[in-house]
């Protein structure tokens, strides 16, 4: 019976994955790209082609017949790199797991065993499709055997060879012949390129015909082809595959039926493919995964008192919550899960109306039984995103003590390179358990509903599992945090500022609307009058939002210089980072003033208007675990992205004002980075520089430019003050020469001199990178660490960027850690006064308070945030007040 059969090119599919994620590496620097990327191609062909038989054929390491007909075939092939060789048993293990035939026969290559599966296969009436872009194969395209081109994506029939190549299947061979296959080392006849031979082919149909007609074809040709005609017969050998000697290969290839048992899990958990594990529809279960567990459902207060009994008896539980939107001061709190003593419970607060009569709990219900032990600092509660769960709680009048466990931040601290920490993730890789999606609980599109409709078993058995499985996740990851001395900053750090951040979160700044309405109506002004300049420059209307259209108005039109092109469209790019190139056409400044403000109205002044309470005080999220560093972020909305000084005649800093009664402080460390890579350095003139008080970025332009006698002494200052945090940050002379506007050689010069006087912070750097080379991985000042794998890298530029971050990390991340530890300590002081820790942007920290206790607070914060950790030079901070963020007069003394 006719079948669909694959055929897959296993070494095209094992170098194109390679060198298309090269970059991947486990957590611990182990090469996983050629791994990923064949996996997913092979899942993505059986997804798409749907095959009844399926072969990866694979090259064999002993020397084929080739070479012994010609010694110089492949020659020029460098040797595969050795991370490629690496990930090969791991590719195998792959197909085992799968189910996937794979064969590979002593003397043959990969090509030779598809060709004669294909012509079997095609004899017994099946269709074959054959995943390759080597052109050899494209001979074997014939009524049933097709081409599956990679980078087309379909099927290649016989037309299509003709119109890919310019010649037939039939005539690849002899097409070959005459230009050569510069891949596998075959010269063909020399000065016969490509274009020569089709022509030849087109003309006379084949080599043979040619050969027998040689009289018709130019003199010059004729010559070539006459002093090289010897070597036809040989480059036959090589190139054909009816020429295959006879081997004893067993052809036969059992029916493809797919596997994806627990082995292919721990495959994917073992290389941390963590989107693929996400995509298995059903993983099953680990061996040491605990059964899934329904909910016990608690109906009412006497049920609620016995689950009490129970928190109280065990001393310790996972809890979650399910709401009815993210942000705290707008939702409602639909139900509560507990997991105790190995079972789990659900409290549900709102339910689908038909069940009203059943679940005849209130929140004053809970809150009578239950704050007392959420509030108990000796019942410890462990959780996923707690912040999370503790504002919505807080909302309630039950702020929760004795947290004990995070496992978002354990994941954070232990993988902080992960992209996401999601609980369902971590289940799927730690727990071998498949947890019901948001998504799946409520729909999607037309069929979603709120979740308050959802049946209150279906959400009270999605809420236990979170709690269930958090709580198993300690179990995990405890231990992991042990073994990677990460305890002490988990518990002393990391954990206690979880609290700071949930009471800045609940606190928020406040803002001033009529401010902010007043901007945005000037802004959407300044838009409309900005987008017809445009249009009158341009001479016609068209969509300033798209960047085709512009594309065609800038580069094709008014022919302005060209630049790179998107990855996707291949269509000219018109981000940023060109338009600011082309700064000096009038046009494109207009254009990028009209960026300007439409940013500026989309993303702060109008998202501040739709993200505030009642109020007027905007609530932002501080993301704990997100920054591979160790620093915070912000979103929903962004705050640490509000710019400083006047945009467009705006300082959108004006709109965070004090409550009334109440002024701001801003606490700013003073080049905290610059101090960070002293100490790490010990450089002697940093060290100086610090210690004495000096202004370092004066000290550095009197160190790098002392020559320079003829440049004001500011301009050569702010050049100092760039060439200092571009050290940091790991940029190179290009970037440097760019961000100061001068040549390549002069910014090189300029990095020179700064590691010939700062030749400790050289030392320092170098040391870093040989110890990661070792071990790639850096830690920071309080013990944090994070993998750097890409330091390990043969490519030069994914290494070079392995090496600035090796770097980075060491001195962001240790900044991170003193101003983390300071607002703990400040935080502390705060719970006996008034004032409030509302904002931290990177290195500043911004308080609202009564003026009562201006002193009290200034001599507190002063003292916290320049004695956080010891270093060999002082930190210091500038403080500022004011009525706004923008508007602050700095406090001396």
């Amino acid at each position: 019976m006719p079948e669909n059969i694959l055929l897959i090119d296993g070494m095209y599919l094992v170098f194109s994955s390679f060198y298309s994620y090269h970059a991947m590496r486990t957590l611990k620097g182990e090469p996983t790209g050629a791994l990923f990327g064949f996996i997913s191609r092979v899942e993505s062909l059986i997804q798409e082609l749907q095959p009844n038989r399926l072969v990866v054929a694979f090259d064999s390491k002993e020397k084929n017949f080739r070479r012994d007909l010609y010694p110089e075939y492949k020659a020029k092939r460098l040797l595969p790199p050795e991370e490629l060789i690496q990930q090969l048993p791991a590719i195998r293990e792959y197909l085992t797991c799968r189910g996937i035939h794979f064969l590979e026969k002593p003397g043959l290559e990969a090509d030779d065993i598809i060709a004669l599966l294909a012509r079997r296969f095609a004899a017994d009436g099946s269709e074959v499709l054959i995943f390759s872009a080597d052109k050899d194969l494209f001979q074997l395209v014939a009524e049933r055997i097709f081409i599956f081109h990679p980078k087309l994506k379909r099927k290649l029939d016989r037309g299509d060879v003709k119109e890919f190549f310019g010649v037939y299947p039939e005539q690849i061979v002899d097409y070959l012949a005459l230009a050569g296959d510069a891949s596998d080392n075959i010269p063909g006849i020399p000065g016969i390129g490509d274009k020569t031979a089709t022509k030849l082919i087109e003309k006379f149909g084949s080599l043979a015909a040619m050969l027998a007609g040689l009289d018709q074809v130019e003199v010059k040709l004729q010559e070539k082809i006459r002093a090289n005609i010897h070597l036809f017969e040989l480059w036959y050998r090589l190139l054909d595959f009816s020429k295959i000697p006879a081997v004893d290969l067993d052809l036969q290839v059992p029916p493809f039926v797919a596997r994806a048992d627990e082995r292919l899990l721990e495959l994917y958990r073992r290389f941390q493919f963590n989107s693929l594990l996400k995509k298995m529809d059903a993983a099953p279960r680990a061996a040491n995964a605990e059964p899934a567990i329904a909910a016990r459902l608690v109906e009412n207060p006497a049920q609620l008192k016995e689950l009490a009994g129970k928190i109280k008896a065990a001393g310790s539980f996972a809890w979650d919550i399910e709401t009815t939107a993210i942000e705290f001061f707008k939702a409602g709190l639909v139900g509560l899960s507990v997991f105790v003593d190995g079972g789990g419970y659900y409290v549900p607060f709102l339910v689908p109306s038909a069940a009203a009569a059943r679940f005849r709990l209130t929140i004053a219900d809970f809150h009578k039984e239950m704050a007392g032990l959420f509030h108990d600092a000796k019942i410890k509660k462990t959780g996923h995103n707690l912040k999370f769960d503790m504002l919505h709680l807080l909302r309630e009048g039950m702020p929760a003590g004795g947290i004990e466990h995070d496992t978002m931040i354990m994941s954070y601290l232990l993988f902080p390179n992960r992209r996401t920490h999601q609980l369902k993730e971590l289940s799927a890789e730690f727990l071998g358990v498949r947890q019901t999606t948001y998504d799946e609980l409520v729909g999607k599109g037309k069929s979603r509903v709120k979740i308050t409709e959802v049946d209150v078993e279906q959400v009270g058995s999605y809420c236990v599992a979170d709690s269930r499985n958090s709580w198993q996740l300690v179990e995990k990851l405890l231990p992991q945090l042990r073994d990677k001395q990460l305890l002490d900053l988990y518990r002393e750090i990391e954990m206690p500022l979880l609290h700071v951040l949930l009471n800045m979160e609940w606190h928020g700044i406040a803002i001033d609307r009529a401010f902010l309405k007043k901007a945005a109506t000037r802004l959407q002004e300044q838009i409309a009058s900005t987008e017809k300049e445009v249009q009158e420059l341009a001479g016609y209307e068209f969509n300033l939002n798209s960047s085709q259209q512009l594309a065609e108005l800038l580069f094709e039109k008014m022919n302005l210089p060209l630049n790179k092109k998107t990855r996707k469209t291949k269509v000219q790019s018109t981000d940023i980072d060109v338009l600011n190139e082309l700064k000096g056409f009038p046009i494109v400044e207009k254009l990028i003033a009209y960026r300007t403000y439409k940013k500026l109205h989309s993303t702060y002044v109008q998202g501040l208007l739709d993200n505030h309470d009642e109020n007027d005080r905007v609530h932002t999220s501080f993301n704990q675990t997100v920054t591979a560093t160790g620093r915070l972020s912000s979103s929903n909305p962004n705050l640490q992205n509000i710019p400083v000084g006047e945009i467009a005649g705006l300082n959108l800093r004006r709109a965070f004002v004090a409550a009334k009664d109440k002024l701001l402080l801003s606490a700013d460390y003073s080049q905290i980075e610059l101090r960070v890579m002293a100490h790490f350095s010990g450089d002697k003139n940093l060290l100086q520089a610090f210690t004495e008080g000096m202004d370092i970025h004066q000290h550095t332009a009197d160190l790098v430019f002392a020559a320079d006698l003829f440049s004001p002494r500011g301009e050569l200052r702010r050049r100092a003050k760039i060439i200092n945090f571009s050290i940091i940050y790991g940029s190179g002379a290009y970037s440097l020469a760019r961000e100061l506007g001068v040549s390549f050689a002069e910014a090189k010069a300029f990095i020179d001199r700064y590691f010939e006087k700062y030749s400790g912070v050289r030392l320092f750097m170098d040391k870093v990178i040989a110890a990661a080379e070792k071990d790639p991985e850096v830690r920071t000042i309080s013990g944090r660490v994070r993998p750097i794998p890409e330091i390990l890298s043969s490519n030069r530029t994914v290494k070079e960027n392995g090496n600035r971050m090796a770097i980075n990390t060491i001195i962001q991340g240790s900044a991170a850690d003193i101003i983390k530890i300071a607002m703990i300590r400040i935080h502390g002081h705060l719970r006996s006064m008034q004032s409030r820790l509302i904002l931290q942007v990177h290195d500043e920290l911004v308080f609202e308070y009564p003026a009562a206790e201006e002193k009290r607070l200034l001599t507190m914060v002063k003292s916290e945030m320049e004695n956080a950790l010891p270093l060999q030079v002082p930190l210091q901070i500038s403080l500022k007040k004011g009525l706004n963020w923008a508007d602050m007069e700095e406090i001396k003394g």
